[in-house]
């Protein structure tokens, strides 16, 4: 829900149902999880619940997981490479999907520093650039469905992304973090 609302502030049923399609059980029809979704969107509270109250991607810098470990959220790659120096043995990862996942199972230690890189617009980058595509490993499959590059030149791929995951999986997927994990 946290991911549509900071997508679309005041999303219509129709959108709410799509965007928590896939993950919850259906036999409730969703409805209850919906009004509440819709409660909280901005037509019903404001755009300040999205600033203040939404866990924000956008923070930068470090900040404490708990007593032994950090996660460091650079905004640049000039960052990234300082932040691994101090780092060195961190986790990286952006969208976070297999990642975070991991580690509440205790599979990656909970005094493990994390550096989270979705915050670096350019490893979200897909550019045409004439003889070849760039395509950053930060980009989302979302990202990439919506690019009309992507559409253009690859029908196959925007094909396997309409199938990957819910939608809020997509909107947090990295094809660099499906690359990392093949």
């Amino acid at each position: 829900a946290v991911d549509l609302l900071k997508r679309k502030k005041s999303p219509d049923r129709d959108e709410i149902r799509e965007g928590i399609s896939g993950n919850i059980c259906r036999c409730t029809g969703y409805q209850k999880i919906v009004d509440a979704i819709e409660s909280v969107s901005e037509k019903s509270l404001g755009s300040a619940v999205f600033r203040n109250n939404c866990p924000a991607p956008e923070l930068k810098g470090k900040h404490r997981l708990n007593k032994q470990a950090e996660i460091f959220m650079p905004g640049t790659i000039d960052e990234l490479w300082a932040g691994l120096k101090e780092y060195p043995d961190a986790v990286l990862y952006s969208g976070g999907t297999d990642v975070l996942a991991k580690r509440r199972k205790n599979l990656i230690a909970k005094e493990k520093n994390l550096i989270c890189v979705e915050n670096i617009k350019e490893l979200k980058r897909i550019e045409d650039l004439g003889r070849e595509i760039f395509i950053g490993s930060g980009a989302t499959h979302s990202s990439l469905l919506e690019n009309s590059v992507i559409q253009k030149n690859f029908p196959v791929l925007i094909q396997s992304l309409r199938v990957l995951g819910s939608p809020q999986i997509r909107h947090m997927g990295t094809i660099g973090g499906n690359i990392c994990t093949a």
